[in-house]
């Protein structure tokens, strides 16, 4: 790749490495996964199907947690309740404020593939497990229902999906042109920042207006359908253990060389299932010039999630950067963005 840069929106991906030798290799053409345009559309319809077949009428999110999410099941017929659980701060252990009752449902986040919390004590409660940050973690669930985005870890336009371990009907969506229409924009940006990351396309702003143009869709009703046919031919192709088995060699290594850095805290166990880095600043405005400079230097982190509203859950919202070690980059990569890291505070 002529020009580097980590992190943002993923390129199309085509190198043999990442491929199945045949789609019909891939998991996901089990007849046990329900998939969906989204993550957020998979959950909208398993929780439409739980209120129209098993009368559920109350749900439980955690306060910490990707708020556009809850925002698009509000419009649903059923109560949105948030209980406290910050992954950072909250022991596995905690108890959190739900009702333990058959009508009502409790999401649990596998956390960055960190940190979920136990919730085993509740016996009669509906648990559904968002394995966003995890999503090969529905082989060890034992909720009633796990959903996804596929998205956030692989290298599709579009998708999520829906799957019950303990084997309950998952319910199935229709479909429409508009997505489809969505999922092609996205791919022709996946396209366009291959081209340029190769040197074959000078303007990024080309594939930066696609790519922002298809999110501004998502949270439209005419999403709500099935994974469309691009992105389910491109999910097909993915080797899926191979992408994420680079993804945890990158960030066992970026994790190591940046154990001697005392103004950040790498607070990350069980890197095996990891979802990317994640560094937490002694404070906000270290955090906002670490970005600053990680920015200048080609390296996009995120903010996992914004807009929280609990205090604790802010507070460490306005201290924690997320940066991608995914497998498009390897062990070099992952020298050149922790030395950068180091530099910042070197000189700082």
């Amino acid at each position: 790749m002529l020009n580097k840069e980590f992190g943002s929106d993923f390129h199309y991906c085509k190198e043999d490495r990442f491929l199945l030798k045949s789609p019909d290799q891939s998991v996901f053409l089990s007849k046990e996964f329900s998939l969906f345009f989204s993550g957020r559309v998979a959950l909208y319809n398993l929780v439409k199907d739980g209120i129209e077949k098993e009368k559920w009428r109350k749900i439980y999110f955690p306060s910490y947690y990707c708020h556009e999410v809850v925002e698009y099941i509000r419009t649903l017929p059923i109560q949105v309740v948030y209980y406290n659980f910050n992954p950072f701060v909250d022991s596995v252990n905690t108890k959190v404020e739900v009702s333990d009752d058959e009508q009502n449902v409790v999401v649990n986040v596998d956390f960055y593939g960190l940190k979920k919390v136990n919730l085993e004590y509740l016996k009669r409660a509906v648990l559904i497990d968002d394995l966003t940050h995890n999503i090969l973690g529905f082989k060890n669930s034992t909720a009633s229902y796990c959903f996804a985005s596929l998205r956030k870890e692989l290298p599709v336009p579009v998708g999520g999906f829906c799957f019950s371990p303990k084997g309950y009907v998952l319910p199935v969506g229709e479909d429409n042109n508009k997505s489809e229409d969505i999922a092609l924009n996205k791919m022709q940006a996946m396209i366009l920042k291959r081209a340029y990351l190769e040197g074959n396309l000078r303007d990024k702003e080309e594939f930066r207006r696609l790519f922002a143009l298809a999110e501004e869709k998502f949270e439209e009703n005419y999403t709500n359908t099935i994974i469309p046919e691009t992105g389910k031919q491109i999910l097909y192709e993915l080797d899926i253990d191979e992408i994420l088995s680079v993804k945890s060699s990158n960030l066992k290594e970026a994790v190591k060389r940046l154990e001697d850095v005392n103004q950040i805290i790498v607070n990350m166990k069980q890197l095996d299932d990891a979802f990317g880095l994640i560094i937490e600043c002694q404070n906000d405005k270290t955090k906002i010039k670490l970005k600053e400079f990680l920015l200048s230097k080609s390296i996009f982190p995120a903010t996992l999630w914004p807009n929280q509203f609990v205090d604790i859950d802010t507070q460490l919202e306005n201290r924690m950067l997320f940066i991608h070690v995914d497998y498009r980059y390897g062990q070099d990569d992952m020298i050149l963005i922790t030395n950068y890291i180091k530099d910042f505070f070197a000189n700082g």
